[in-house]
């Protein structure tokens, strides 16, 4: 670690744990936002080892002193998964390895090209766009570092009217420049998730107050007039089985839900499943990625990268394809809008660095066009997990697209390897837990 960044000890030492989370929860019903004592104090209380807390004290002040003091209580991120990620990181080991590297690459682009432009962004512009576009750019860049590549930020090209991102730079004269952009969901399908929390919870009230048990799965999302239908017609069946012991089914084209006693018990959802949401799909990325482009154009970038978060590789049917079928669903649609531009050497889109939903393996896919589909997961017990298509424009460009795939292949080596640089324990041990 950078001696010149101390651990504060000021983090309500004279706290004991219990008044430490009875605080905490006191301050947040009350409306107060977090604070970088609050998640120091977290840290030091949780079960993590002493190794683990100790990076992760140091993580917070790292980004206390480049994202500012009152970042947090400023970020306009609050329904964004930002500030989850630092608030857990203290109990997930995914969020927990989130906060540690961001704090470890933030600490080595210091004396990088460009970095106070990123620096300066990510504290002034606490929204959710500029986080996760900045950490997407650090991400590639630091991948680029650790290949033994040289990078720059923000970097102006001869004849461009604005700068470039990410300019990676090789010893044999190879040079990738790449615009960055994030994607994220749209209003309609925020509100799609909102009104399956609100269904959900609606059922878990009624379950609640009448003491009795409800499993069940929807099968559709009902229209609201269905939907308040639905409603009265559970809360009469739960009222029943209340008052007379007896389990009632409830079974349409909506759901299919059997209410049963508790026997004594709080009442609530048992095996339920709530009202599945959609993703838009790939028309809305590509749609989105059309509309980048001529920003990509305008500062003579030659790669385009766009994380892809709007639940495209989460809740569509595109999403549950073998990653081979993945690709080959996806590669004509982008080689056409590449074609339509003589400048573009590739796009990649990728999902993130995501919570893995389901377990699967590590898996690389080669077209013979030069294409590449991968996925590759990270920390064992992270639970991290990202997938990457690689299109190029031609054959021409396949050093490129090879130097692409390298990168991004070799991701999860980074954090491991920063850690050696920095003379710190390995993963395994920063993930050990002590007892409380």
């Amino acid at each position: 670690m950078d001696d010149d960044v101390a651990i504060n000890p000021e983090v309500d030492k004279n706290l004991d744990r219990s008044s430490f989370y009875r605080n905490l929860t006191g301050n947040l019903d009350a409306g107060k936002p977090l604070t970088w004592a609050n998640l120091k104090g977290l840290m030091r209380f949780s079960q993590r080892s002493e190794k683990g807390k100790e990076l992760g004290l140091w993580s917070f002040e790292v980004l206390e002193q480049v994202l500012g003091e009152d970042w947090l209580s400023t970020t306009k991120t609050k329904d964004s998964g930002v500030d989850s990620i630092f608030y857990w990181a203290d109990y997930r080991h995914d969020f927990f390895l989130e906060i540690v590297e961001l704090a470890l690459t933030l600490d080595d682009f210091k004396n990088v090209d460009g970095y106070a432009k990123v620096r300066r962004d990510l504290k002034n512009d606490a929204t959710l766009d500029r986080f996760w576009h900045s950490r997407a750019v650090c991400q590639l860049g630091r991948q680029a570092l650790m290949a033994g590549h040289q990078i720059a930020f923000e970097k102006k090209i001869k004849e461009s009217s604005s700068p470039v991102d990410l300019v990676i730079s090789s010893n044999d004269a190879l040079e990738l420049c790449c615009e960055v952009f994030c994607i994220f969901r749209s209003e309609s399908t925020i509100n799609e998730f909102e009104r399956s929390d609100r269904i959900s919870n609606n059922i878990e009230r009624i379950a609640s107050t009448e003491r009795v048990t409800f499993d069940g799965q929807w099968k559709s999302m009902p229209d609201d007039a269905t939907l308040q239908s639905l409603f009265e017609q559970i809360q009469e069946l739960a009222e029943t089985v209340g008052r007379t012991g007896e389990t009632h089914k409830l079974d349409n084209v909506y759901i299919d839900a059997t209410i049963s006693p508790s026997n004594g018990r709080l009442g609530g959802l048992g095996n339920y499943c709530g009202p599945m949401v959609q993703g838009e799909g790939l028309e809305r990325v590509l749609k989105k990625l059309r509309g980048k482009i001529n920003q990509a154009h305008s500062s003579r970038a030659t790669w385009v990268y766009m994380e892809v978060n709007d639940d495209l590789w989460q809740f569509t049917t595109w999403a549950r394809e073998p990653l081979g079928k993945k690709l080959e669903i996806i590669s004509p649609w982008l080689v056409e809008l590449i074609r339509e531009l003589n400048w573009c050497h590739g796009i990649i889109l990728t999902s993130g660095v995501t919570t893995a939903l389901l377990l699967h393996t590590d898996e690389t896919v080669k077209s013979p066009d030069g294409s590449y589909a991968l996925r590759r997961y990270f920390a064992p017990g992270s639970l991290r997990v990202r997938e990457s298509i690689i299109i190029p424009a031609s054959l021409d460009v396949s050093e490129e697209c090879r130097a692409w795939f390298e990168l991004l292949a070799n991701e999860r080596d980074w954090l491991e390897w920063a850690l050696r640089q920095h003379g710190l324990p390995k993963i395994d041990e920063l993930l050990s837990s002590t007892p409380i």
